[in-house]
């Protein structure tokens, strides 16, 4: 009897794992986000890493595989995975986490929150916010003066979110939601087991069961808006939802998730476009002559957003130099050849956003903070496969329009009265979490302004 060699897979290239060792930056974030692009000129845009046998891991930098696995091919590429896995026991089965029949219902049947119509009738909601904060930081700027950046838009952002998603203004129950945020962000870098009773399973056993009962709270005292909402959508259903376990935990999971991921983007992405526009001099001269001529000094209207038209490249630009969602990963349930490599099946697939938004195939100097590459003229020759700060496919951040609009109303309400400087005692640079994050040390001083001018 003939014995078969067993096939051999022509696997994309990557380093051996004595070179991972020697080569590889100790520091966390430089080896998450920097050295796979340090890799691309000797490996190119497909990597596989050192790991085990039976689950290859493999980082793809290429926008037609990540093209292909988001679009053509995502029926094989699930999110059925150990990195996925682990944030049910905090966010839950939701939208973000599951697969399938279970992620086709929560997302067809929230869609609607997220239609034009109702995004504009969020507007006013997300215009009086941004004048609170005002009214806040007109207190700090007058004491304390140095804000934590990130902190501050994420209060900011959280409340617009609900309010605009749940019906229901926050208040303080936001500290302890952030708080809960805070330890999700930091999910991979827990070092025990959640079942063993270390101090800090302890606390974070408490952190999700307050979460649990302020969700639980928002729930029941839950009253319909005249558009309906996500907890509307959820509870009356237009087609049947799938029997895998109760209502109220389903809503309470997609209710965590739509605080997180509703509020985290923006807050990310304006905590670094103050930061870019406090280096930039010309940039933040620019913004404000813009944000004087469309606006003035009067509160911003619906009617201004497509005019901001710099202020929104800075922002988009940000969002390719930091997306806030750096890094997403996917399971390959049947063999499948991604370029010219075998792919076998059950192999971790990184998709690594970062590195596909420095490409420098695709991206002009691509480590150059430079707005203009997404002003009319320029904008139109951008990779659209290069650039997926929300994602791409029927996958896509439901929340993107939400997103921008939030950004911009803050951006102009808060440029109107003050500007913010750097003061913080060491380099800012990303802080790769859940979220690619400003570091804790980042702060900055608020000044205040009588009156808006570009000098």
């Amino acid at each position: 009897m003939k014995i078969l060699a067993p096939k051999k897979h022509n696997l994309p290239p990557g380093p051996s794992t004595f070179e991972l060792w020697g080569d590889a930056p100790t520091e966390s974030n430089q080896l998450l986000l920097d050295y796979p692009l340090s890799l691309m000129p000797k490996y190119g845009d497909i990597i596989r890493f050192p790991s085990s046998p039976r689950e290859p891991m493999i980082y793809v930098m290429n926008p037609d595989v990540i093209d292909k696995i988001l679009k053509k091919s995502r029926d094989i590429y699930i999110k059925d995975n150990k990195a996925y896995r682990s944030f049910w026991p905090t966010i839950g089965y939701s939208m973000l986490t599951s697969d399938k029949e279970d992620w086709q219902h929560a997302r067809q049947h929230v869609q609607p929150a997220f239609h034009r119509q109702h995004l504009d009738s969020y507007f006013p909601m997300i215009v009086n916010c941004a004048q609170q904060a005002t009214t806040r930081w007109l207190h700090i700027a007058n004491n304390a003066r140095v804000i934590d950046v990130h902190k501050e838009m994420a209060l900011l952002t959280i409340d617009m979110v609900s309010q605009a998603l749940l019906s229901t203004p926050l208040g303080e129950q936001k500290f302890p939601l952030l708080h809960f945020i805070e330890r999700l962000n930091q999910q991979s870098h827990h070092r025990y087991p959640r079942f063993i009773p270390t101090l800090d399973n302890i606390e974070y056993m408490y952190t999700r069961w307050r979460t649990h009962r302020i969700v639980n709270k928002i729930i029941k005292e839950h009253k319909s808006p005249e558009y309906p909402d996500v907890i509307d959508l959820l509870s009356n259903p237009k087609t049947p939802r799938p029997q895998t376990r109760p209502l109220h935990e389903e809503l309470r999971d997609e209710i965590k998730t739509m605080l997180v991921l509703g509020h985290e983007s923006s807050a990310c992405a304006l905590s670094w476009f103050w930061l870019h526009l406090d280096q930039n001099p010309e940039y933040l001269a620019r913004v404000l002559e813009e944000i004087e001529t469309v606006v003035g000094q009067r509160p911003i209207e619906l009617a201004d957003l497509p005019n901001l038209v710099f202020t929104k490249a800075m922002l988009e630009e940000v969002l390719r130099f930091y997306p806030t969602a750096w890094q997403t990963t996917r399971k390959n349930t049947e063999p499948d050849e991604i370029g010219p490599y075998d792919i076998p099946a059950n192999s971790i697939i990184g998709l690594h956003f970062y590195g596909l938004q420095r490409h420098p195939d695709h991206w002009e100097n691509p480590n150059t903070f430079d707005p203009e590459r997404f002003l009319p003229g320029r904008k139109e020759k951008i990779n659209k496969a290069a650039y997926l700060p929300f994602g791409t496919g029927p996958r896509v951040c439901i929340g993107s329009q939400l997103s921008f609009m939030q950004s911009l109303v803050i951006i102009t309400t808060l440029l109107q009265k003050f500007r913010l400087v750097d003061v913080s005692i060491k380099p800012v640079t990303p802080w790769a979490l859940v979220s690619l994050r400003t570091p804790k040390h980042f702060r900055m001083e608020i000044r205040k302004v009588i009156k808006m001018n570009t000098k």
